[in-house]
């Protein structure tokens, strides 16, 4: 689990510091880059942020937010939508002719197509976490900082930068060294806590199985009741 984010300048500083560079050598700007696809590629869920906005649909059409990442859910008139993507046609002359229900919709590239002309969506997605500054914050955590300096490591050695120490200029080790702690970070990141533990044990032993989309899954971890022959029962978990 990830508890904490922090700015990317401190791993742009461990990185420079720990590879002993000068100011003058710090490729500021690539680091950003490198280390902005090295999260990219760990992928963990804990990394991003869940946010909620409101976005208007004009001509069948709605713009998503600059720092989208990932839909978890749609809402329109209190009802969800359903991603119907080879149903809901791109092209608005058609709309009609090419959708099950108006609860339809499918994102293109950086837009929503909905199966309606106007109105107002609301919509639940996971957000890449930025500062200030507009550049993207980074799990407080160890795994991480490993992960991100052996990337930036291997992206210098693809460019032949002249390390001091011989081994960081073979570009198969780095990027062995860079895929190894990859994997290590996203683990450490979706390792649940007790918390979770507890939540997932729960999901495991429930008695009645639920829509749970319909309800944002706001029950699941919960014990749950059953009542046989006038009887309440729990389940003893």
């Amino acid at each position: 689990m990830i508890y904490k984010l922090t700015s990317i300048k401190v791993a742009i500083l461990k990185v420079a510091n720990d590879l002993g560079m000068s100011d003058t050598e710090i490729p500021v700007d690539d680091f950003i880059n490198w280390i902005a696809d090295a999260l990219a590629h760990i992928g963990s869920y804990y990394q991003y942020t869940s946010k909620e906005t409101v976005l208007t649909v004009e001509n069948f059409k709605a713009e998503l937010p600059c720092d989208f990442y990932k839909m978890q859910r749609m809402l329109y008139n209190n009802s969800y939508l359903l991603n119907n993507e080879n149903i809901v046609s791109r092209d608005s002359r058609d709309m009609n002719a090419n959708k099950y229900s108006n609860r339809d919709y499918n994102i293109t590239h950086n837009v929503i197509t909905t199966s309606f002309e106007t109105g107002d969506i609301n919509i639940q997605y996971l957000a890449i976490p930025v500062d200030c500054d507009g550049l993207p914050l980074i799990p407080d955590d160890v795994s991480f900082m490993d992960a991100l300096f052996w990337r930036c490591v291997y992206q210098l050695s693809i460019r032949g930068f002249q390390f001091n120490q011989p081994q960081f200029r073979d570009v198969m080790f780095t990027k062995k060294m860079w895929n190894i702690y990859c994997g290590q970070a996203r683990a450490n990141a979706n390792m649940p806590d007790l918390d979770m533990c507890e939540r997932l044990k729960n999901n495991y032993t429930r008695f009645i199985r639920k829509d749970e989309y319909k309800n944002s899954f706001a029950s699941l971890g919960l014990k749950e009741q059953m009542t046989l022959s006038g009887k309440n029962y729990f389940r003893n978990i």
